[in-house]
């Protein structure tokens, strides 16, 4: 799927084996993945920094909701 965004120009998303079917899971995060290779990051790159980018991501929502449940920076 991330190999049909950055080079088959599937926009709007088409399910690669049903032709004319929509993808029926959320494709953001392979849409992502192919914008990271248009930057000229192999395939394996571009899914680790995806990865690294959504766990700091995770991160600081867990502190921001931890902070705005106890009003606490140190516990949260």
């Amino acid at each position: 799927m991330i190999t049909s965004f950055a080079y088959g120009e599937n926009f709007p998303p088409e399910h690669p084996e049903f032709a004319g079917a929509r993808l029926t899971y959320p494709f953001l995060v392979d849409f992502l993945s192919a914008m990271f290779i248009h930057t000229g990051v192999n395939l394996s790159t571009a899914m680790y920094l995806q990865t690294v980018f959504l766990m700091l991501a995770l991160a600081a929502l867990v502190y921001r909701w931890a902070f705005k449940l106890t009003s606490d920076r140190t516990a949260a």
